[in-house]
């Protein structure tokens, strides 16, 4: 019986994230890559760069909220691939609104 292997490729990393921001939300917006794909890890991080929200999603977008007014945040997104793969990762910084 012969015996049959997968070979996955790792995921295109996502491209065009933007983050509209305003006083306590950030919604993080991307394009979708071409080829094989699962799902999407998002992370935001503060201003001092430490963590505050990771999710994982299907769809081209996430809205973070109860964020502070005035202040720099980081998102950071990645596509999670076939055979746990896993994308380069594709990051922006937006201001929350004062």
């Amino acid at each position: 019986m012969p015996l049959s292997s997968s070979i996955f490729a790792d995921p295109n990393p996502v491209s065009d994230l933007t983050l509209d921001a305003t006083a306590n939300k950030i919604n993080a917006v991307w394009k979708i890559p071409e080829g094989d794909r699962l799902n999407f890890s998002v992370t935001l991080y503060d201003p001092d760069g430490n963590k505050v929200k990771n999710k994982t999603t299907p769809n081209a977008s996430y809205v973070f909220t109860d964020l502070k007014a005035g202040a720099n945040y980081t998102v950071k997104v990645y596509v999670l691939g076939v055979g746990g793969l896993e994308s380069t990762t594709t990051q922006n910084s937006n201001f929350t609104c004062k």
